[in-house]
This record gives C-alpha cells, sequence and structure tokens, in this order.
C-alpha cells in the first residue's frame, strides 16, 4: 500500500533561502532511495499560516520510507552534517505526518 508523507515547516522569513537550500541537499540524497515514487515541495502563499513550505512525497511503503530515512540520516552523518542542529539554529520547526489514503476525489473536467 502506498503512503503520503507530509512534512510541515515553519520557517522564519529571513532564513527561507538557506533553508531551502538545505532542503534542496536532502531531496537529492532521498529521491534516488528505493521506494520513492515522487514528492513535492510547496511555498505556503496564505500571510497567516505558521508554515512556510509543506513537503508531500509518496512511498511504495513505509518500510520503504523508514530505509530512506535512515539512509539519508547515515549519509548526513558520514558527511558530518548535523541538518537538525543547522535548521534549530535557523529557527525552523518540523511537524511531521505519514497518512494513507481515507477517500479519492477529482474535479470535473470542463467540456
Amino acid at each position: 500500500m502506498t503512503i503520503t508523507s507530509i512534512t510541515l515547516y515553519e520557517v522564519p522569513e529571513g532564513n527561507a533561502d538557506d533553508f531551502v537550500h538545505s532542503l534542496r541537499e536532502n531531496i537529492q540524497l532521498m529521491r534516488l532511495q528505493p521506494g520513492m515514487i515522487n514528492g513535492h515541495i510547496y511555498h505556503v502563499e496564505s500571510k497567516n499560516s505558521y508554515f512556510k513550505f509543506v513537503n508531500v512525497t509518496h512511498w511504495e511503503s513505509e518500510a520503504a520510507m523508514d530505509a530512506a530515512l535512515a539512509k539519508l540520516e547515515d549519509t548526513l552523518e558520514d558527511c558530518d552534517i548535523d541538518r537538525e542542529e543547522e535548521w534549530r539554529e535557523l529557527g525552523v520547526h518540523i511537524t511531521p505526518v505519514v497518512c494513507s489514503t481515507e477517500m479519492a476525489y477529482e474535479g470535473k473536467k470542463a467540456a
């Protein structure tokens, strides 16, 4: 069963560029991992939202996602990168959520 991982990021306004740069590095590693189907990073346009970025990733299974996250952690550690500390210094707060599909729907196509 495929799963969807949704990660919400609170990022202080002045630190968005540095955050996106480090997030891009993470994505380059994650997209090569077995079991990843696809993903999208969204920039939240709403001014009243705590969250500035949303990462939505689809995986073949939760086990594939967990293995990919473990590989990311190992790779960052091998490169002496502490992403959690880096993001903490940038004031980034993360809210991860793993979901399975409850209901699917499509919009009505124009004639």
